[in-house]
């Protein structure tokens, strides 16, 4: 099984969201993300879409009150994560990010990679957070 926590590294002790991806329960693959980054890209992703795709999927935020959260829908969360951009914040909250920020286009794509793996070869998709 190959892990890959690039994006919690040197946030250990902290809180993260964990993607996991399953075929017939078995662990295939697995990413890590510190949970600061997850939310920062949620709050982009919720300034930069339309007020009716806030209302289901990742964004929402029903998954967080769960162990662990079946992703339905891979098709629409990727599409999500497609519109992201943080071009939309607030410019003093850009300049306190702005170390941050720099690394959020490549967590953004590093997740759409593996949700569209997970895609393509027919994998659950599980999401859960230490929170």
């Amino acid at each position: 099984m190959v892990v890959n926590n690039q994006f919690f590294v040197g946030f250990e002790g902290e809180s993260s969201v964990d993607l996991k991806l399953l075929q017939f329960g078995e662990e295939k693959k697995r990413m890590i993300i510190w949970e600061g980054y997850f939310e920062i890209i949620m709050d982009c992703l919720i300034t930069c879409l339309k007020q009716n795709d806030i209302r289901k999927g990742l964004i929402k935020g029903d998954w967080y009150e769960k162990s662990s959260w079946l992703i339905e829908d891979l098709d629409f969360e990727i599409n999500q994560l497609k519109n992201f951009s943080c071009d939309n914040l607030e410019d003093e909250d850009k300049e306190k990010l702005s170390k941050i920020l720099l690394k959020l286009p490549e967590i953004v794509n590093e997740i759409i990679s593996l949700l569209v793996e997970a895609r393509d070869a027919n994998y659950d998709v599980y999401i859960s957070s230490d929170y």
